[in-house]
Order: structure tokens, then sequence, then C-alpha cells
């Protein structure tokens, strides 16, 4: 699997809150974007202030390229899920932008998003630069372990920018473990808001980052397939990818 990143400045319109662990203030966005090659087309990944901000999924209209399944190897089980106040189970939550996460940084990659060889790139910028690059290799390189089923959970840092509700909704989304599904109404329970099926949809329908925060893992109450940003066949190939019961390797 061929996975190519090209690293440009990248400058975000978004210029809400953010609060997924900690409240931050209002600021413009200012990055740094990579493009990495992936089984769903071209992925555009976006880190400011040393955390990943966004991934955008190539349109629904583009094609994928024809990319197999990998073999799913062997992998240690993930922690069992842990149960609420209510008794509704919960997987743990990767904690989210939190002062300590960004002060350890993540080691550059040897090559890929940290090293574009450019006069005024990531290598000469300064320290705020240098961790959006390391960020961006960090999750080139993970993305990479997912795609070929080597990976079950993303260790980056994130920033989730959106309104409370929002924030929520997606943080409800980094609870569902791979190879689970759940459906809008689960979620809306799961946030405090029973009823809300329709805001919790459109919630899901603006996640920043596909894949990462996996809004694919959300279907019909019928367990069928429901809308996806970047349309029904990337959501089946992330699905059929998770999936338990695929062939082991010889």
């Amino acid at each position: 699997m061929s996975f190519t990143t090209s690293t440009t400045t990248a400058q975000s319109t978004s210029d809400r809150a953010v609060r997924p662990v900690q409240t931050a203030p209002s600021t413009e966005a200012r990055g740094l974007a990579a493009t990495v090659a992936t089984p769903l087309g071209d992925l555009v990944l976006v880190a400011d202030d040393g955390a990943l901000v966004e991934i955008r999924l190539p349109g629904p209209g583009q094609p994928m390229p024809r990319t197999p399944l990998p073999p799913r190897p062997f992998l240690p089980p993930l922690d069992r899920p842990t149960r609420n106040a209510s008794g509704a189970q919960r997987t743990p939550m990767p904690p989210l932008d939190t002062p300590a996460r960004r002060a350890s940084g993540v080691a550059p990659a040897a090559s890929g998003a940290g090293e574009t060889g450019q006069t005024g790139g990531p290598a000469d910028a300064g320290p705020r630069a240098r961790a959006d690059a390391a960020v961006l290799a960090a999750a080139e390189r993970q993305l990479e372990e997912y795609f070929g089923g080597r990976r079950q959970a993303f260790d980056l840092p994130l920033r989730l920018r959106g309104t409370r509700f929002q924030r929520d909704v997606w943080e409800a989304l980094l609870q569902v473990g791979y190879g689970a599904t759940t459906s809008y109404s689960t979620i809306a329970e799961r946030i405090g808001r029973p009823g809300a099926q329709r805001a919790v949809g459109a919630a899901v329908g603006s996640n920043p980052l596909a894949v990462i925060v996996p809004c694919h893992r959300i279907v019909g109450a019928d367990g069928g397939l429901t809308g996806y940003g970047g349309g029904l066949p990337r959501k089946r190939y992330l699905l059929d990818l998770e999936k338990a019961d695929r062939p082991q390797p010889a």
C-alpha cells in the first residue's frame, strides 16, 4: 500500500470555540495540511498548534481506488468496555488535547509530513510548524497501520472545533470501539439528549475528523447503512475493514 504525503500551509475558516476536554479560546486556525493517499482516496489532513483538527474525505462523486482489504493480522483484544452509571457499555475514550499530551509532542517520522524538503517548510519553520508537521507524520503512519489492518485505535492529539453539542456528539463517537456500530438514538441517549436523533445526525454529518472520529460506525436503527460524507462505498469499506470475521493470514 502506497502512502504519499505533501505538506502545505493551511488556514481554516472555522473560528469556533474548542472544548474537547478543556475550553480553549476562539481562534482562527493556521497550520499545516498534508495530502495522504489511502484506500479511500486522497485524505487531506490539517494540523494546528500541535493537534490534528481536520481530515477531509474525497467527495462522494470521486471514485475509490481499487484496493483490496488486507488480510487481518492477529491483534491483541481491546480493553473490555466499562459501564457507566446507567449500565450502558462504553469504551475508554482517548484523551483529547490535554496540556500534558501537547507538551510531550510526537516524535517526527523519518520521512513524510515532517520533511517537505522545501525552503520555508516545516524543517526551517518555528516550533509550532514543526509540532504540526510531527502530528501530520504520526497521523500518516497511524492511518497506514489502520488501513493495513495493524491498528485498532489512534493515539494522536486532537482538537475538535464546534458547538458544545457537536463536541459532545463527536466525543461520544470516540467511545464506539473498533468493529462495533451504534445508532443515532444511542448516541443521543449517551450524551443525555434522548430524542435528539436528528440533531445528532446533523452533528455526525459535520464531523471534522473522519476515520479517526469514527462516524462511519453509525448505522440506522435497523442496522442498514446511513449517509456518509465520502459516500456509502467508503463507509462500507471501513466497516468491512473492521469486521472481526475477516480471514486471518496463513
